[in-house]
This record gives C-alpha cells, sequence and structure tokens, in this order.
C-alpha cells in the first residue's frame, strides 16, 4: 500500500477479525480507534475517530479512515488500529509515501502546450527546421569533398603503413609489452597460493603468533574467571568481610606470625633462647634493672655475682636468710649498689 505525501483526502483500509476464528468483523466501527505515528515520532490519535465500514455484505471486516493532509506529510507512516470488542483484532499499516499528487493530469496537448496547441507546436518546428543547416546538393558536394581531403591526409596513418615518429612509437610500445611479461613472469611466483622464500616463512609466523594470542587469551579467560570466583564473595567496599567466624586453620598462620614477631624484637630470650651481651639494648628496661651506670648497659651484668641466687647466697643465708642486722644491712648495701630502678 502506497500514498502521496502530502496530500489529503487520501484513504486507509484496515481488516477486523475475530481471533478466535479468523473469521471477518462486521458492523464494529463504532468499537474502532487508530493511532498514527509520521516517521518514527510518538503515537497519536488520528483525526478520523471512527473508521467506515465499507460494505459488510461485499467486504466484510473492511473499515475506512481518511486522512488529514498533516498526516500525509511523512516519508513513513504507521497506522495501528484497535477495537474495544473483545477478541477482535485489526493489523497494524506500514506505509512508504510517494511523491505527487493524487489529481491526475491529461496528457494531451492542449494541457502540455496551451489553449492552441496545435499550431504553437507547428510553428516551433517550423522555426527550428528554418535554422538548420538543410541537406542541400550543394552541401551534399562540400561535404564529399571534405572528406576525400580527410581520407588522403590520413591515409597513412593506416597500421599497415605507420610513418616517422608513429612508427617509433609502436616499436617502444612493443618493448613496454615485453618488459610488462617479464614483470609478470617474475611476480607470478608471488600468488597467493605459490608464495616463496620470506614470505612463506612469515605466513607460517603469523600462524604462530595467531595460535599464541589464542592460547593466552584462552588462559587469561580462565585466570579471570577463577579471580572472580574467589573474589566475589568480598562483595561491594568488603561487605563480605565483616562477621567473618574464626576457621582453625588459621591457627597455625597466627601462631607462626606471633612468633615471627616475638623473635623480631627478642621477647623469645625471656625463656627460649639463650641470651648474649648484645641481645638486650642499652638504657632498656632490663638494662636498666640489671646495671647501676648513668647509661644502663646489660653487658655490666655479671650473672656469678648479680643473680638473685648469687644474691642470697652472698647474703649468708639459706632460703629467705638469716634476718640478722648484719645480713639486712649487706641486703640494703648490695641492693643499692646493685639494682637502679
Amino acid at each position: 500500500m502506497a500514498i502521496y505525501k502530502n496530500v489529503a483526502s487520501q484513504i486507509l483500509a484496515v481488516y477486523a477479525y475475530d481471533s478466535s476464528d479468523a473469521s471477518s468483523k462486521t458492523g464494529d466501527s463504532a468499537s474502532i480507534t487508530a493511532q498514527i505515528s509520521l516517521d518514527g515520532a510518538a503515537m497519536s490519535a488520528t483525526n478520523d475517530s471512527e473508521p467506515t465500514e465499507l460494505d459488510s455484505a461485499n467486504a466484510p471486516g473492511i473499515y475506512l479512515f481518511t486522512m488529514t493532509q498533516a498526516e500525509t506529510n511523512a516519508d513513513l507512516i504507521v497506522l495501528y488500529a484497535k477495537s474495544a470488542t473483545s477478541g477482535i483484532l485489526l493489523e497494524p499499516l506500514t506505509i512508504y509515501t510517494t511523491p505527487g499528487t493524487s489529481t491526475a493530469i491529461d496528457a494531451n496537448a492542449v494541457q502540455v502546450e496551451g489553449s492552441d496547441a496545435t499550431d504553437q507546436i507547428n510553428t516551433a518546428c517550423d522555426v527550428a527546421v528554418a535554422d538548420a543547416l538543410l541537406a542541400t546538393a550543394a552541401n551534399l558536394a562540400t561535404v564529399d569533398t571534405n572528406v576525400s581531403l580527410i581520407l588522403a591526409d590520413t591515409g597513412e596513418l593506416q597500421t599497415d603503413n605507420i610513418p616517422g615518429t608513429l612508427a617509433t612509437i609502436s616499436g617502444k610500445i612493443d618493448d613496454i609489452d615485453g618488459i610488462v611479461d617479464d614483470i609478470l613472469a617474475d611476480t607470478g611466483e608471488l600468488q597467493v597460493d605459490d608464495i616463496p622464500g620470506t614470505l612463506a616463512t612469515i605466513s607460517g609466523k603469523i600462524d604462530d603468533i595467531d595460535d599464541f594470542v589464542d592460547t593466552e587469551v584462552a588462559a587469561i579467560k580462565s585466570d579471570t574467571e577463577d579471580i572472580l570466583a574467589d573474589t566475589v564473595v568480598i562483595g561491594a567496599a568488603g561487605a563480605g568481610l565483616t562477621a567473618i567466624p574464626w576457621n582453625s586453620a588459621w591457627d597455625t598462620d597466627v601462631q607462626s606470625g606471633a612468633e615471627a614477631a616475638l623473635v623480631a624484637n627478642n621477647l623469645d630470650h625471656l625463656l627460649k633462647v639463650a641470651v648474649t651481651d648484645d641481645d638486650v639494648v642499652d638504657n632498656s628496661v632490663f638494662a636498666y634493672l640489671v646495671s647501676e651506670e648513668a647509661t644502663a648497659v646489660w653487658s655490666s651484668f655479671e650473672n656469678d655475682n648479680d643473680s638473685l641466687e648469687a644474691i642470697r647466697n652472698n647474703s649468708g643465708g639459706g632460703g629467705g636468710g638469716s634476718a640478722t642486722e648484719t645480713n639486712q644491712e649487706l641486703i640494703i648495701e648490695l641492693l643499692s649498689s646493685e639494682a637502679k630502678f
């Protein structure tokens, strides 16, 4: 179906039928409405709000919409009709307009030339003939003479009688033709089915690169899928990392980390590792406990004299020692000289 573009009073026909048995639906004009779209714009109601039924007896189911000029001013028209009656369907129309007019023009001489067409056409033809150089006997004789002269002048230009420079040009053309033949012979092996030497190697390398890229891309894709599977539990902004229950498998990791921290700070020397002169840092709390110097030096600690056991033994007592005045004075003297807090 086609209609003229931007022409009023044109008619579009739609067909209504029952979806249950595909039978034509008659007498349904009052229930049918339509929407129209021009060049893909939004749908809007047609100006003809209720179509006219064509002929319920001879053309059952056919309904006609009369279009306004504005409704045809587009290259593409889509008309979608529907019925409020249950089960009644209508197919949409998709129409491409054609330029022109709905009013036909008679192809007769009067409309082409005006009121007295025959006389005007004849007059124009007479003028054209009068302006032309007629083929009179005298003119034809002149043409014949000129043609003879042209033939005499150009006779030497025949292919079997090429004079002077033209003969040289012909030879050069033959030379060029031979060179072209040689080039074609030399380059014939460069056809796709016969790639020589380096080109064949390059082709093979390209195939190797292509295979390598395919393999690497497949590996990257596989690794990416594994990463996504492993990290999906993290969630947005780490939401999946909160309230994670303790995993017994982490015990070894935590213990290993704690032991490494103890070793890094020499805290393992308290019970497990033997102490050397530089294991306890000068001026640390432990150095102050064993050294009376202004700068507490651990190396000044003498175990055989300064340890608690040595102090007890040197006090002359066993266990807690004897609380004699002499021992008490000795203890006070030892504490004053050996320990600095």
